[in-house]
């Protein structure tokens, strides 16, 4: 094997290598990167703490001078929930139980030797766990229980550290805080009035109300429930399809409903994002297949520049399988060079990539994502049998008429 290298060698173009390799290099490089950039934002996507692809709206009618004056209704009737469940934008739709019930919550605070609380009204919602951003592994309650799970808005947090504290000389709290507070709920209606302890469980992004299990809301509004006979829901919370958000948009303005738009153009510029890296993922398998042909032709070129030297060897008595295995070992510790060097960068690119991506407020996995790893090695794999056939056949031609 060492005389062959030593044969072999001498006619091998050095730029020609290096030009074939960096195009190589850069191909993976290129699909490397976008594919573990494309999996690390439908991480972002999926995380329900995070869903910027989020496409779960809450609905409700417009307020207008009618609904000032009691004359107008602002509540979802069971033909217009229908009709949006059998509206092909959406995936599944849900009401919004609102309590019926007068409650309110009171919490202490230490201040300078001495307690000081507030006390506010609440207004409580409940809604089917399927449309939950968070599952609480403590999210349920029955009638023996006298502690309420609670789910608190993120904003809910923020406006009370941000405005209400500073104001009053408040302690501002941290989420880790308030979720160790017990506090006071008192609840009042036609059954009399109740006490129980109210326990914070977690925090949505998703639903901007204050959240309790449904087996409350409706033990609570049965039992306290000062409008018995008014089951209507004023909200609704629907899951909307990713590629109909246009027709989403167009269906709520049509019936005039209101609901975030932020959501809808953050699941637009999702599905946008996505389609870009996708669009560089094919280029990039483009660039690949390119690059690994110039690779190929560089090795058909380098056998047809050898081919005197490979006769040669041939006539010395060594076996073609001998030199088919020197260009084999070569070409794998190019595609091992190659690799290597891809994931070296790509572990570079995707910390400067999480830094940025935490400059916006979102987290994406540390490490690399295995599936890329490991996809990306079997291309590899492939790339490196085909280059293999491709070697085969020339010396095989070369070796054919020494045989006869």
């Amino acid at each position: 094997m060492n005389l062959i290298s030593k044969i072999l060698y001498r006619t091998q173009k050095i730029s020609q290598l290096t030009s074939a390799i960096f195009g190589v290099f850069l191909g993976f490089l290129l699909i490397l990167t976008s594919s573990q950039i494309f999996t690390d934002f439908k991480n972002i996507i999926h995380d329900s703490e995070q869903a910027i692809g989020s496409q779960f709206l809450v609905i409700n009618k417009k307020i207008s001078l009618l609904n000032t004056f009691n004359i107008g209704n602002s509540s979802f009737t069971e033909s217009e929930i229908k009709e949006i469940k059998s509206n092909p934008c959406f995936k599944k739709v849900g009401k919004f139980t609102a309590n019926k019930f007068e409650a309110q919550a009171s919490i202490q605070f230490p201040i300078e030797n001495t307690y000081t609380e507030i006390r506010t009204d609440l207004f409580l919602e409940s809604v089917d766990d399927d449309f939950l951003d968070i599952k609480p592994k403590d999210w349920q309650w029955n009638i023996k229980d006298d502690e309420i799970p609670i789910i608190l808005p993120n904003d809910f947090i923020n406006l009370y550290n941000f405005n209400y504290a500073p104001g009053r000389g408040l302690p501002q709290i941290s989420k880790s805080t308030i979720k160790m507070a017990n506090f006071k709920i008192e609840i009042r209606g036609i059954g009399g009035n109740s006490f129980y302890r109210g326990k914070i469980v977690g925090f949505s992004n998703r639903i901007t109300s204050v959240l309790v299990p449904y087996s409350f809301m409706e033990y609570a509004n049965k039992i306290y429930g000062l409008n018995q006979n008014n089951n209507e829901s004023l909200r609704i919370i629907v899951e909307a399809k990713n590629n109909e958000l246009s027709n989403v948009q167009n269906y709520i303005d049509k019936h005039g409903y209101e609901a975030n738009s932020e959501l809808l153009k953050n699941g637009k510029f999702a599905n946008l994002l996505q389609a870009i890296l996708s669009i560089i993922a094919f280029f990039g398998v483009i660039m690949i297949v390119i690059s690994v042909n110039s690779l190929i032709l560089y090795i058909q070129l380098s056998i047809t520049r050898s081919k005197f030297e490979i006769e040669t060897l041939l006539k010395l008595g060594f076996s073609h399988h001998k030199i088919i295995q020197w260009y084999a070992y070569k070409i794998a510790f190019i595609l091992a060079l190659v690799y290597s060097i891809n994931v070296i960068v790509l572990v570079f690119i995707k910390s400067k990539t999480n830094e940025l991506i935490g400059t916006f407020g979102f987290e994406a996995p540390n490490q690399l994502n295995v599936y890329v790893l490991l996809s990306s090695f079997l291309i590899l794999m492939i790339v490196w049998c085909f280059q293999i056939i491709a070697v085969y056949r020339q010396i095989f031609k070369l070796a054919l008429p020494n045989k006869e």
